[in-house]
């Protein structure tokens, strides 16, 4: 009796042939096997290597980033110490002062030199004092930089005609100042301006029992500006 196989070749003795069929498929799941062994090769971490990547890339970030700072600051230190020179020039040291920050570097203009009491209007020669200032400040890439004018008060009420308080006050000393150095090339939209009115007080302005101190409400009255990196 013949057997036969519908999906096989039939052999001479009159037995299927299926040996061909079982030789192609132990060759596919041969390759199978490679290919996820390669796979998972290829897919599988070098720990050591990528930490070692990781840690350049890190270090690299690292060390741009304090260049860029210590850029920064080298730019600002120069400026403040032509700007020393400039107020010293100026013989006016006791009302114009410098101060490296954290943020920046700020310029403190004593108000009595710039202002009359309750005032906003600038002083006959101040615009110049300004022009001054501004043309050392220009120095600096004006595009990387931004200028914040803050005004500041004492405690001294005020109700005038033009200033209603001392916000008023604060903001258009600020705003006289912000407009001069605009006048003498800052860029206008690297310029802003904010009143402090008496609510930021470098000093006192009375004892606890309430009496005034006139030297130290003189140092309460100032206009600041304050120049930061804008990187």
């Amino acid at each position: 009796m013949r057997l036969s196989y519908d999906n096989g070749l039939e052999s001479s003795s009159g037995i299927t042939n299926d040996a061909g069929f079982f030789v192609s498929f132990a060759d596919m799941m041969t390759l199978l096997m490679v290919f996820f062994v390669l796979m998972y090769s290829v897919s599988k971490v070098d720990e050591d290597r990528f930490d070692e990547v990781a840690r350049s890339v890190s270090q690299a970030f690292n060390e741009e980033v304090a260049q860029e700072i210590a850029d920064e600051v080298s730019q600002l230190e120069n400026l403040q110490a032509s700007l020393d020179e400039t107020i010293k020039t100026m013989n006016l040291g006791d009302e114009i002062s410098t101060e490296m920050t954290a943020s920046g570097l700020k310029i403190e203009l004593a108000s009595n030199l710039m202002f009359g009491a309750g005032s906003a209007d600038l002083k006959g020669g101040m615009d110049s004092t300004i022009q001054k200032l501004g043309d050392v400040i220009m120095e600096l890439p004006t595009d990387e930089y931004t200028m914040l004018i803050e005004g500041h008060t004492d405690n001294v009420p005020i109700n005038s005609v033009q200033f209603k308080s001392n916000w008023e006050l604060s903001s258009m000393r600020a705003i006289n100042v912000l407009n001069a150095l605009e006048a003498h090339g800052f860029p206008r939209e690297r310029l802003a301006v904010a009143a402090f009115a008496d609510t930021r007080p470098k000093v006192p302005n009375q004892t606890e029992a309430g009496v005034p101190l006139p030297a130290n409400q003189a140092q309460n009255r100032r206009v600041l500006i304050n120049i930061r990196s804008d990187v």
